[in-house]
């Protein structure tokens, strides 16, 4: 299976000269890994870790550096872990990774994937797609309950989403994980497509729903000045103040 194609099980382990059973147990580990996506119809594809380990690392130096205007500006207004995260496929991918202040650590790690109905970030990210296509991908999406407070039917989720709309952030209220609350906002290209999101998360006995609420606004700003860094066209009154543009070399 090369990059960015598709195999059924037959083919892989031809290609691989190696037995079907082996072959499935491996495709299995890479699967729960997030190295190879298992597709309809007894097909396998390349997971959202095989796009880092396997030519992202440019583009991923890239954004990093146009977003560390943004995030330097959103960590004045936080001590806690801010996260950045680019749309792969059907799932979102840590890119980057700002510790805070406080004495504790996330779990998270760049190169991980992420879910885009349980997280701040995946719903952000949602909110900002074209309706036909996030209608579509929330149809296809595994709803997959990770913690009591998941939404896990579409309708649910496409109420959740409507909301992230007309704030422009979205919460993550201990749905991905518990004890954990996050704040996310998506950021777009100069096509005006999604390209991923920015996030701020912290245990929740440190990050009240109310607390959430209040640095949504500037979680977004972020999110908006690396759009406009990106040379996306920004709905008007979204960005307050010159967004700094950082040339990639």
């Amino acid at each position: 299976m090369q990059l960015g194609s598709d195999g059924t099980l037959a083919e892989i382990a031809a290609g691989a000269q190696a037995p079907k059973s082996s072959t499935h147990r491996v495709l299995g580990g890479l699967v729960r890994r997030g190295y190879v996506t298992a597709r309809d119809h007894g097909h396998y594809g390349p997971g959202p870790k095989i796009f880092v380990v396997a030519g992202m690392a440019n583009g991923i130096r890239d954004y990093a550096l146009i977003a560390s205007a943004a995030l330097d500006d959103l960590r004045r207004h936080t001590s806690d872990t801010i996260h950045l995260a680019l749309l792969v496929g059907e799932a979102a991918v840590y890119v980057e990774k700002l510790d805070g202040s406080r004495p504790y650590r996330s779990v998270s790690k760049v190169g991980l994937p992420l879910q885009l109905h349980s997280t701040a970030m995946g719903k952000a990210i949602l909110a900002a797609l074209p309706d036909a296509d996030r209608e579509a991908l929330m149809e296809r999406l595994p709803l997959t309950a990770r913690t009591p407070r998941t939404l896990t039917n579409v309708a649910a989720l496409r109420k959740e989403v409507a909301a992230v709309r007309a704030r422009g952030f979205a919460i993550d209220d201990e749905e991905n994980e518990e004890l954990i609350r996050c704040v996310g906002a998506a950021f777009k290209d100069h096509n005006n497509s999604v390209v991923g999101a920015v996030s701020v998360s912290a245990p929740s006995f440190l990050m009240t729903l109310e607390q959430a609420m209040s640095l949504g606004p500037h979680v977004l700003r972020a999110a908006d000045e690396l759009s406009a860094a990106l040379g996306a066209t920004l709905p008007r009154g979204h960005l307050v103040g010159p967004a700094r543009r950082v040339a990639v070399q």
